[in-house]
């Protein structure tokens, strides 16, 4: 959400002629977003029945068990 305000704001000063640094700065927030949203996606996806329970755990695959 903040993300989207400072590319928002970044963009239209630096398109009114601002500081070429705004350019800079919508670039960085767009590079970050995109980073941000090609690693949310799910690893698995799957139905659950109501009263089902599961269990998420989380494991760096560079540490050996």
């Amino acid at each position: 959400m903040i993300l989207r305000w400072v590319f928002r704001n970044a963009t239209r000063r630096a398109s009114r002629g601002g500081h070429w640094g705004w350019w800079l700065v919508v670039a960085s927030v767009w590079l970050l977003q995109r980073d941000r949203d090609a690693s949310s996606q799910a690893v698995i996806s799957m139905p659950i029945k109501q009263g089902q329970q599961i269990l998420v755990s989380m494991a760096d695959d560079e540490v050996a068990p």
